[in-house]
C-alpha cells in the first residue's frame, strides 16, 4: 500500500449504554470518525452481532460488562439463545458479552468510553480492549502538550495529614475484577483493609463507600464509615494523610490534590505511582508524577475533540500502527 494511501476503517458503535449522557458520547464519538473519513455502523442487537464480527475493524461502547451480583461471580460468558440487545436487564448484560465473545473470536479491539480521570466529568476516558490502566497502554511516554493544554498547576506531595481515606468501589463494576480474581468480594477487601490499617497506624480512618456501593464493611477502633449515597470525595481531601484504594478513579482525585495512594491493583489508573502495600503506609511513594500527568492527559478527550475527529485519529493512528496515510 503507497504510505500516503488511507485507510477506511468501519466502526461498530455499540449501544451499551442507554442514558443521555452515555449516548452524547457514542454520538460525538460516531461524529468524529464520520468527519475523519471512516464509516459507522450501529450495533443494538443480537443480529448486528454477526456483521460487527464480519464487517467492523472494530467496536466503539460506554462502559465495560458488570458483574451479576456482589461476590465472587465471574462475568457472564455470552448466551446465543437468550435475549440480547441494548435494552435494560439480562439482555444488556449479554448484549455486552456478545461483544466481547464477538471481538475476541475476531481478534478485533473494543474502544471503551468511560469517565475520565483529571478535570471530570468534561473529559471521558477512552480506553482499548479493557479499562482504567489496562487500557491505557498506548498512552506510556506520551508528551507533554495534552497536559499543558488543562491549564491545571501539578500537585505537590503533602506532607502532613490526620486520617487515612479508604475509597469505596461499585461492587457490580468492572473495577472489582481484580478482587474477584483473588477469590473475594468487595466487602471482604473492605473489611481486610480496614483490618490491615489498623495493623500499621493509629490515625484516624474514613470509609467512603461508591455511590452504587449496596454493603459497607465492619468498622475498626478510630473509623468512621460513610453512609451510603452519594457523597464527593472532595470534602474528605483535606488533612487526608493517605489514600488506599482497589481500582477506584476517586484515587486519581488523591494524587491530583497531593495524597499519596495506595493500591496493589493494576487496574488503577495511579498503580504506577503509588505504593502497593499497607506496610508503606507510614511512609508512602511519593515520586515524580510529571510522565504519570503526560500519559494521562492523553488517555482522556472532551466531546469537541472526539466531534472533531481529534480523539479517532489519534486512537486509529495507533491501531493501525501509524500507517493511517493522514
Amino acid at each position: 500500500m503507497d504510505s500516503d494511501e488511507k485507510i477506511i476503517m468501519m466502526v461498530g458503535v455499540c449501544l451499551t449504554k442507554l442514558s443521555e449522557g452515555a449516548i452524547s458520547w457514542v454520538n460525538a464519538f460516531s461524529e468524529g470518525v464520520f468527519n475523519h473519513g471512516d464509516q459507522v455502523f450501529p450495533i443494538a442487537r443480537r443480529e448486528h452481532l454477526e456483521f460487527l464480527g464480519a464487517e467492523c475493524d472494530v467496536s466503539v461502547q460506554v462502559a465495560d460488562q458488570h458483574f451479576s451480583n456482589n461476590n465472587v461471580s465471574p462475568l457472564m460468558m455470552y448466551k446465543k439463545d437468550q435475549p440480547c440487545g441494548a435494552f435494560e436487564g439480562f439482555a444488556l448484560e449479554n448484549f455486552r458479552a456478545g461483544i466481547i465473545h464477538v471481538q475476541k473470536k475476531n481478534n478485533k479491539p473494543r474502544i471503551i468510553l468511560d469517565r475520565g480521570f483529571v478535570s471530570a466529568p468534561d473529559y471521558f476516558s477512552v480506553c482499548i480492549n479493557e479499562i482504567k490502566r489496562l487500557g491505557l497502554l498506548h498512552t506510556a511516554n506520551s508528551p507533554s502538550d495534552r497536559w499543558g493544554k488543562l491549564d491545571i498547576s501539578p500537585p505537590q506531595w503533602r506532607t502532613d495529614g490526620n486520617h487515612v481515606l479508604v475509597i469505596g468501589q461499585n461492587e457490580h463494576g468492572t473495577g472489582t475484577q481484580s478482587i474477584r480474581q483473588r477469590g473475594m468480594s468487595f466487602l471482604d477487601w473492605s473489611n481486610k483493609t480496614l483490618q490491615n490499617i489498623r495493623k500499621y497506624t493509629n490515625r484516624k480512618i474514613i470509609y467512603k463507600p461508591h455511590p452504587n456501593q449496596k454493603r459497607l464493611p465492619s468498622p475498626v477502633e478510630r473509623c468512621t464509615l460513610l453512609p451510603l449515597g452519594k457523597s464527593k470525595i472532595d470534602k474528605y481531601l483535606s488533612d487526608c494523610w493517605c489514600a488506599v484504594a482497589a481500582a477506584s478513579n476517586g484515587a486519581a482525585d488523591c494524587v491530583m490534590n497531593g495524597i499519596p495512594v495506595i493500591t496493589n491493583d493494576p487496574m488503577s489508573i495511579v498503580y504506577g505511582i503509588s505504593s502497593h502495600g499497607i506496610e508503606e503506609i507510614n511512609n508512602p511513594k511519593t515520586p515524580d508524577i510529571s510522565q504519570w500527568l503526560n500519559d494521562t492527559a492523553y488517555s482522556q478527550w472532551n466531546v469537541e475533540e472526539m466531534k472533531s475527529g481529534e480523539t479517532w485519529r489519534y486512537i486509529k493512528n495507533h491501531l493501525t500502527g501509524g500507517t493511517d496515510g493522514t
